[in-house]
């Protein structure tokens, strides 16, 4: 689930990236940055594999830019300054999130991570989300089945409904079906809260 260098393959293609912040230097210094890595292009939204995105520092203003994030194509990782709204950038789509002030050349291998279909998450940020495993589980979280906990494991690996039906030989139906459940029984609103949910309350081990 969490990703410190997350190892994908295909890393000798290069990767588009667009950096998007309100701020000006920030955004300077990130694509500059970026540009300097080796199988990179820093480019417009409207061509990029990925987008790297910066909210700001300011975190009472980052509820009215969920909108923005919501609203972009490519998969994003998203730059925050601490763990306390991980969750709702991650609901509002953002395919993985780590700490703005600790951003440097490893964040191409998360990037990389993001645009193949896995979740990153900054471990000092993973740590506030998920917290220790076991820990006190409302009444209202269910147990899963061990199927269903097959299914939260490839979930967690950013596999599709397709891919995780050709995984476990089931259709697509019923894969779809099991992650329903999931979520109801994790009352999780996506699948990376449901596996956060998951960790968090001792339901699977990854």
């Amino acid at each position: 689930m969490s990703h410190n260098n997350p190892t994908v393959t295909g890393t000798s293609t290069p990767i588009k990236v667009a950096v998007l912040s309100d701020d000006a230097l920030l955004q300077t210094a990130l694509a500059s940055m970026l540009a300097q890595q080796s199988g990179v292009e820093v480019t417009a939204l409207a061509g990029a594999d990925v987008a790297l995105w910066d909210p700001g520092a300011q975190l009472d203003r980052l509820e009215g830019k969920l909108t923005e994030l919501a609203a972009i194509d490519a998969p994003t990782l998203a730059l925050l300054p601490d763990s306390s709204r991980a969750q709702r950038v991650l609901g509002a789509g953002a395919r993985g999130v780590m700490m703005r002030d600790a951003v440097g050349p490893h964040v191409v291998s998360a990037l990389r991570a993001v645009q193949g279909g896995l979740t990153v998450l900054d471990t000092s940020l993973a740590g506030g989300l998920i917290g220790p495993a076991g820990g006190a589980r409302p009444d209202f979280i269910e147990d899963l089945t061990a199927r269903e906990a097959e299914v939260v494991q490839l979930m967690s690996e950013g596999l599709s409904n397709k891919e995780i039906a050709k995984q476990l030989s089931i259709s697509e139906h019923t894969a779809k079906f099991h992650i329903g459940r999931i979520l109801a029984k994790l009352d999780a609103d996506t699948r990376t809260e449901a596996v956060v949910r998951a960790l968090r309350y001792g339901l699977v081990e990854l």
